[in-house]
């Protein structure tokens, strides 16, 4: 009986210390694994970060390209450019107004050849 209680106690003692062994197996895998998903995040955070500054300038830039597009669109400054150039603004207008008869008289011209 006492073989018995003294195996009953041997069991109960290689089972708390596989149990422990277990226990320090897993704190220290969790452990571990607790590092490298910080280590992970951290970078993941930084490319955030850098992507985020990059498209910060992109759209900084993208709004200089589009106020310049409206500046040169600007009729105000077509005309500035137009008179820097040496045009003058015409005041009054005129028309060449064609006659029936030239193109009648025109198209003899080229049956006769």
């Amino acid at each position: 009986m006492e073989k018995l209680v003294s195996e009953q106690k041997f069991n109960k003692e290689r089972s708390s210390k596989n149990f422990v062994l277990i226990l320090v197996a897993v704190v220290a895998i969790l452990s571990i694994v607790r590092v490298f998903l910080a280590n992970w995040q951290v970078e993941s955070s930084e490319i955030l970060r850098t992507m985020d500054q990059r498209i910060s300038k992109q759209e900084e830039l993208n709004k200089a390209l589009a106020q310049d597009l409206r500046d040169r669109e600007s009729l105000v400054k077509i005309e500035s450019q137009a008179k820097v150039s040496g045009f003058v603004p015409v005041s009054k207008l005129s028309f060449v107004n064609s006659q029936p008869r030239m193109a009648a008289n025109f198209g003899s011209i080229i049956q006769d050849r």
